[in-house]
């Protein structure tokens, strides 16, 4: 049974919240930056600005160093990853208000609007809120959408905002990437699967290192070209790091989003935040040291 069509208020409410976000992205992000710094160590606040914000210039230059040689330097780029968690994330939040699904998902189609501006609206983020929306879009339509097609769209889309952005590094990996993943991932998923057995968390764990050795493969040529630098231990950083990616994501999206709120004591959630940043970073540091 299909969920009903909202409303024309709720989608006019929806708009309207849409639209009072959008005029105030700037100061959005202040407090989610301002809110991701609470209670946690000077290198962690700035590695969750890194990952949630794609703020990157605070970060030391030693712990730059670490995630560039170990391959982990793209989670501190807001890109398709940060949308795809972000949707993953509204989703069972806003089904545990009791709102319909397709509800639901014109509402994670106003978080990615306003989540694009508020991270920078950066090349591979304008890619992701590009591709995120038309998959939704294609959901709202009840058709099963073609990834390939919106990755050609987002292509597209992006090269008619700033035809300039093809020469952008950050825009080509994250390309590479998804392409990666989409031609990749599913016989990595099954070979993997194989080997671990059925179950759900093993499931889990096929589908989330299929992805990462996917998306690795595709941008080591890239990466190799414009860095002059091929690092022995991506593949292994990658998994390694895995377990607490999302995690660490998702809670600093929950800061950020409740730092809007005055007055809201973010130092319990942002320890924890802090902890799987610390070993995202000594995993860096570990990987980073092979030539």
């Amino acid at each position: 049974m299909r969920s009903p069509r909202p409303s024309l208020p709720v989608l006019l409410g929806i708009v309207s919240v849409l639209a009072l976000a959008l005029a105030n992205s700037d100061r959005i992000r202040e407090r989610a930056s301002d809110g991701l710094g609470r209670g946690m160590p000077p290198r962690e606040a700035e590695l969750a600005r890194g990952f949630v914000l794609g703020e990157d210039d605070g970060i030391d230059a030693g712990t730059e160093e670490d995630f560039r040689r170990s391959g982990l330097s793209h989670l501190l780029a807001v890109s398709g990853e940060n949308v795809t968690l972000l949707g993953l994330l509204a989703l069972p939040l806003l089904g545990g208000l009791g709102i319909p699904l397709r509800e639901r998902l014109f509402w994670v189609l106003a978080l990615i609007a306003v989540y694009v501006p508020v991270a920078g609206a950066g090349p591979s983020i304008q890619r992701a809120g590009v591709m995120g929306a038309l998959g939704i879009l294609s959901t709202l339509a009840g058709r099963r959408g073609s990834r390939l097609y919106a990755l050609a769209l987002a292509a597209g889309v992006t090269l008619a905002i700033d035809p300039g952005v093809a020469a952008d590094v950050g825009w080509q990996l994250s390309f590479a990437a998804v392409l990666g993943i989409l031609l990749l991932a599913p016989p990595l998923r099954a070979a993997i699967a194989a080997r671990l057995g059925s179950g759900p968390w093993r499931r889990a764990l096929s589908e989330g290192m299929a992805v990462t050795v996917a998306a690795t493969i595709a941008t080591a040529p890239l990466i190799a070209y414009h860095f002059e630098t091929v690092s022995t231990t991506t593949l292994a950083a990658n998994v390694l790091a895995m377990p607490a990616v999302a995690p660490a994501m998702w809670l600093g999206m929950c800061s950020a989003a409740l730092a809007q709120v005055p007055g809201l004591p973010l130092e319990p959630l942002n320890s924890l935040v802090a902890l799987l940043l610390a070993y995202i970073a000594q995993v860096a540091a570990w990987c980073s040291a092979p030539g």
